[in-house]
C-alpha cells in the first residue's frame, strides 16, 4: 500500500512538467531534408535540400494536430497532420492535402530542446523552432 502511495505521489508530482513539456511543443519549425530526384533546374540523380515547415496546432492528452507544409517542388502546398506524441516520441501522418500522393511518409521526430529531430519516410530532418 505504502509503495503505490508513493508511486501516485511521484505521478502528481511530475505531471505538471510533462504537461509543460507538451504545452512546449506547439509552435512553428522549419527546416529541410535531402533527397534525390528531378525538380526545377535539377538533374535526375542530383542531391537537393526539400525546406519544409511543420506547425503543431493542438495537443491534448497524446493527440496531437497541425500542418505540415512542403515548400517546394512537384508537391508543394499545406497538408493538415495528426498523430500523437508518447514518452518523448511525435509520430505524425498527413491525412489529405495540396496534391494527393504527397507528403503519405510519417514523421517521426522526437523533441530536443527547441528542435524536433527524426525522420520524414527514410530522409533525417531536424526542425528548429
Amino acid at each position: 500500500m505504502r509503495r503505490s502511495a508513493l508511486a501516485a505521489a511521484a505521478a502528481l508530482l511530475m505531471a505538471p512538467g510533462i504537461a509543460c513539456a507538451q504545452q512546449n511543443l506547439i509552435g512553428s519549425y522549419q527546416g529541410g531534408y535531402e533527397h534525390e530526384g528531378q525538380g526545377v533546374g535539377q538533374k535526375r540523380g542530383q542531391t537537393a535540400i526539400a525546406g519544409v515547415k511543420l506547425e503543431i496546432k493542438t495537443l491534448e492528452g497524446d493527440r496531437v494536430t497541425g500542418t505540415w507544409h512542403l515548400l517546394r517542388g512537384k508537391c508543394q502546398g499545406e497538408y493538415p497532420v495528426s498523430g500523437s506524441y508518447r514518452n518523448g516520441q511525435l509520430v505524425l501522418q498527413a491525412a489529405g492535402g495540396a496534391k494527393e500522393g504527397c507528403a503519405n511518409s510519417k514523421l517521426r521526430l522526437t523533441a530536443d530542446g527547441e528542435k524536433l529531430v527524426g525522420t520524414y519516410g527514410k530522409h533525417e530532418l531536424t526542425l528548429s523552432k
